[in-house]
């Protein structure tokens, strides 16, 4: 797909990803139109990107879960002609308590874009799907085709997104990219847009905890069966995140219906892997400890990238001293 044509709706544009995404589609001169409904985030992402690119941007408030009207006026002003969809409450301990909440948000949206996109006549979407979606019990590294099993609400939430958009696909409606993500950390190069502190990942709470905001940082559990008995996870550099995306545009003319790529970097890192690597790499002590098991964790997750790399030439170019240097820049001032 040629840039100069495209005019991309993303929605949940007012959070890390979105944002992230935004600025990144308009420092590469595609036309952008946004979407939040700010229930987990706030204006300064919006107003950085206004203020940045003032004729490019256009934003609208709204909850896509449950304004169709909405939705249906952004598509019928402004004509998208490719949704990059990020717009999802996405914390797992979180969705464990609130299972209604992440189930009709997550699902509710997803469905009422589809909706639009029909309706509209828009025929290309970018889903942002999580690994969260497979089961611990699959071999590791997983593919594409690795067994799918939910242990939160919140990734039962990501498959029934992905089940709305692939039977939409298959139905002759629409082309669908579904990008499962893995462990994205840090912010895109130009670091002008940072994760909110307070979204609960692993990465914000280190940072806080070198900051002394937290006096001490929790390890959920340290006697998984795994290398030094944290959990494993495969994180990627957001940029490298954000490239994905970019890249993985060619596909729409390749693709008759729908086609599913993890997004990772292909290396299991563990969690006291990566503390000690943001400790060594940035010459600061984290003060840590270990506490119970949390439920809904995965043991263990890292993708295999051989498809991700057969279908667009795509590989994560960052390595681990970067993500930790990456993620505390923007705090160490």
């Amino acid at each position: 797909m040629n840039k100069e044509d495209l005019k991309v709706l993303v929605t949940g544009c007012a959070g890390f990803l979105g944002g992230s995404m935004s600025y990144e589609l308009l420092k590469n001169n595609f036309k952008v139109i946004g979407v939040d409904n700010f229930i987990n985030s706030d204006r300064k992402n919006i107003s950085l990107i206004e203020n940045t690119y003032k004729d490019k941007f256009n934003f609208f408030e709204a909850d896509i879960s449950k304004n169709n009207e909405a939705l249906n006026s952004i598509f019928s002003e402004f004509k998208p002609n490719l949704i990059m969809h990020f717009a999802a409450l996405k914390s797992v301990p979180e969705s464990i308590k609130k299972p209604k909440l992440y189930l009709d948000n997550n699902i509710e949206g997803t469905k009422n874009i589809l909706h639009s996109m029909h309706k509209f006549e828009c025929k290309n979407i970018i889903y942002s799907s999580s690994a969260a979606v497979y089961s611990d019990e699959n071999i590791q590294p997983v593919n594409e085709n690795s067994f799918l099993m939910a242990k939160s609400p919140y990734a039962e939430s990501k498959i029934q997104s992905e089940r709305e958009i692939i039977n939409a696909a298959s139905s002759n409606k629409i082309k669908a990219i579904i990008l499962r993500y893995f462990n994205p950390i840090c912010s895109h190069k130009d670091n002008v847009i940072h994760d909110n502190l307070n979204n609960g990942s692993l990465m914000n709470e280190i940072i806080k905890t070198a900051l002394g905001i937290n006096k001490q940082l929790l390890i959920n559990g340290n006697d998984y069966e795994t290398k030094d008995g944290t959990c494993e996870r495969d994180f990627i550099h957001v940029q490298d995140l954000l490239n994905a995306h970019i890249e993985s545009l060619c596909l729409f003319k390749k693709i008759n219906d729908f086609i599913i790529l993890n997004v990772g970097t292909g290396s299991s890192i563990s969690i006291l892997e990566l503390i000690n690597a943001f400790e060594y790499f940035n010459k600061i002590n984290i003060n840590y400890s270990f506490s119970k098991k949390r439920d809904g964790d995965i043991i263990k997750s890292f993708t295999d990238t051989n498809k991700i790399y057969k279908h667009i030439n795509w590989s994560a170019k960052y390595k681990l001293e970067e993500m930790v240097k990456d993620s505390w820049l923007p705090f160490s001032k």
